[in-house]
């Protein structure tokens, strides 16, 4: 009896394993967008902020 529910829990798990694989692939490819995003918005806001420092250092030594 344990056997045949062992063989049964065996066969239920590579079910749910297969059924589950679409959903992992697509929270990786979901994690691997949102990474992307990140890097890029850090890189740009990075850009922006150093346009600012330089705009606000420049013209202190321009004008001064």
């Amino acid at each position: 009896m344990m056997t045949v529910l062992y063989g049964i829990g065996m066969i239920l798990r590579f079910i749910l394993k297969i059924a589950l694989l679409p959903v992992q692939a697509a929270l990786t490819l979901l994690m691997l967008a949102i990474g992307f995003i990140g890097g890029f918005a850090n890189i740009a806001c990075g850009l922006i902020g150093s346009f600012f420092v330089i705009g606000g250092i420049l013209p202190s030594f321009v004008l001064s």
